[in-house]
C-alpha cells in the first residue's frame, strides 16, 4: 500500500465479480493415467476371474497356481504411478489391493479351532523325493515334530528302509501301498488301496485305533502335471473326490501330495464336507528351497484343525506339512457347515514347532452312502466293542 500512495494511485482492492461463474481449472487425464487405470482393472479381473481364463496348454492351471503372486503387481502399479506423478494411477491401485485382500487376506486371519478337545492328534505329511540322498535325516526331522501319524509319498525302497529303522520304536505300526506309506503310534488295520486315478498304486486307506476311537486315514499322491498335460491329475482329483465323499467314516484325515494348489480351478468343489487345515499364512511347500506353491495338503472331516506349519526336511524337494488336530468331545462337531474344501492358504512358512491358533473351524461333517465300506467299518466297530482288538490285525512292514 505504501507503494500505491507513493505513486499517487488508489490502493482499493479489485472489484469482486457479482453472480459471475467461478471457473475451476481441472487437470485432464494423461496417457499414463489411463494406462495405469487400465492395468489396475486388468489385474483386478485376473485376480477375481483367473479360473475363467481358457486352460490352453495348461496355461490356465499355471495362472491359477500363480494367482496369489499376482499381488506383486500392486506395489509395481503404485511405484509407476509415483514415478509418473499420476494420482489417478495411485488411487486405481487400491482396486486390485481390495480384490487381493478379499481373496487371500483370510490366510493370515488365523482359523484354528478353539474347541475344548478331549485329545489332540499331530500328523505330518512329506513327499520324500524318490532320489533323496539323506532319507535318515529327513525321517528324523519328521519324527522330531512329535507327530502321531507320519505319512510319506515317493517312499522308495531306500526311503522306506530308513523310515522303518528309525521309526520302529516310536511308530511301530506301518502300512504301505505302492509308493505311499504311513507310520503310526497306534494300531492300524483294514488297509486297502485308495484310487487316485494313477496307473499304479499311489494311495492307501487304513483304520487307526486311536485312544479316542477309530480314525480313517488316507495317504495319497496324485499324478504329476506337466505344462499342457493335466488330464491324469484332473481325473485323479475327480476319482478321489468321489471316494472321499462316499466314505461313511465319521472321522477322516487325508494327507498327501495332491499336485494342485488351493487356487486351482480343478480344486474347486473337491471333496465336499472336508476342509484344508492351513490355519495361518500361505504355507507353500514346493520347491523346498524357495517354495512358491502349496501342492501338499491335509484335509479333515470330523476333526478340527488347531494349528499347522511347514517344516524343512533334508534331501526332499518338498517341505513337509504338520498339523495339530482337535478331537471334539461328545456332542461337539469337529467342523461346521458343509462347504467344499477350503482353499487354504499359501506364501510364508513356519520353521518352528506349531502353535495354537484361535477361531472356529469350518467345513462340515458329511456321512454319505457306501454299503461295502460301511459294512467293513461296522466290523471294526464290533471288534472294538467286543474285546478292544482291531479286526484284521495290525499291518506289518512291507
Amino acid at each position: 500500500m505504501r507503494g500505491c500512495h507513493a505513486a499517487g494511485r488508489s490502493c482499493a482492492p479489485p472489484p469482486v465479480p457479482r453472480g459471475g461463474p467461478v471457473i475451476v481449472r481441472t487437470r485432464r487425464a494423461t496417457g499414463a493415467d489411463l494406462a495405469l487405470l487400465g492395468a489396475a482393472l486388468l489385474l483386478t479381473l485376473l485376480l477375481l476371474e483367473h479360473a475363467r481364463v481358457p486352460d490352453i496348454l495348461g496355461l490356465g492351471t499355471v495362472l491359477d497356481c500363480a494367482a496369489p503372486w499376482l499381488g506383486i503387481g500392486i506395489p509395481v502399479l503404485v511405484l509407476v504411478a509415483f514415478a509418473c506423478r499420476s494420482r489417478i494411477g495411485a488411487v486405481a491401485a487400491v482396486i486390485p489391493l481390495l480384490a487381493w485382500a478379499y481373496l487371500f487376506g483370510s490366510w493370515w486371519a488365523g482359523t484354528g479351532s478353539n474347541l475344548a478337545a478331549a485329545d489332540r492328534l499331530t500328523v505330518v505329511t512329506q513327499n520324500m523325493y524318490a532320489g533323496n540322498d539323506s532319507p535318515s535325516a529327513a525321517v528324523r526331522s519328521l519324527a522330531a515334530t512329535g507327530a502321531d501319524l507320519i505319512a510319506l509319498q515317493e517312499c522308495s525302497s531306500g526311503n522306506r528302509e530308513s523310515a522303518a529303522e528309525i521309526l520302529s520304536s516310536t511308530h511301530p505300526y506301518h502300512a504301505a501301498e505302492g509308493t505311499v506309506a504311513l507310520w503310526s503310534r497306534y494300531p492300524l488295520s483294514g488297509t486297502g488301496v485308495a484310487d487316485v486315478g494313477a496307473g499304479w498304486r499311489r494311495g492307501l486307506r487304513t483304520h487307526v485305533d486311536t485312544p479316542t476311537g477309530d480314525l480313517v486315514v488316507y495317504v495319497v499322491h496324485l499324478p504329476s502335471i506337466r505344462l499342457g498335460d493335466t488330464a491324469d491329475r484332473n481325473r485323479g482329483l475327480r476319482t478321489l473326490s468321489r471316494e472321499l465323499a462316499s466314505d461313511p467314516a465319521r472321522r477322516i484325515v487325508v494327507l498327501g501330495d495332491f499336485n494342485t494348489t488351493g487356487t486351482d480351478r480343478h480344486w474347486a468343489g473337491f471333496a465336499p464336507g472336508y476342509r484344508d487345515i492351513r490355519t495361518s499364512g500361505a504355507q507353500f511347500t514346493w520347491p523346498a528351497v524357495l517354495p512358491v506353491v502349496g501342492p501338499d495338503h491335509i484335509l479333515t472331516r470330523g476333526l478340527a484343525p488347531v494349528s499347522s506349519a511347514t517344516i524343512r526336511t533334508p534331501g526332499a524337494d518338498h517341505r513337509g506339512l504338520v498339523a495339530v488336530l482337535a478331537v471334539p468331545r461328545s456332542g461337539q462337531s469337529g467342523a461346521q457347515g458343509g462347504n467344499a474344501v477350503d482353499g487354504g492358504g499359501e506364501c510364508g512358512s513356519v520353521e518352528s514347532a506349531v502353535g495354537v491358533g484361535g477361531g472356529e473351524g469350518r467345513g462340515g461333517v458329511v456321512a454319505l452312502g457306501g454299503v461295502a465300506r460301511g459294512a467293513e467299518d461296522e466290523v471294526h466297530a464290533r471288534g472294538r466293542r467286543g474285546n478292544g482288538a482291531l479286526a484284521g490285525g495290525a499291518e506289518g512292514v512291507e
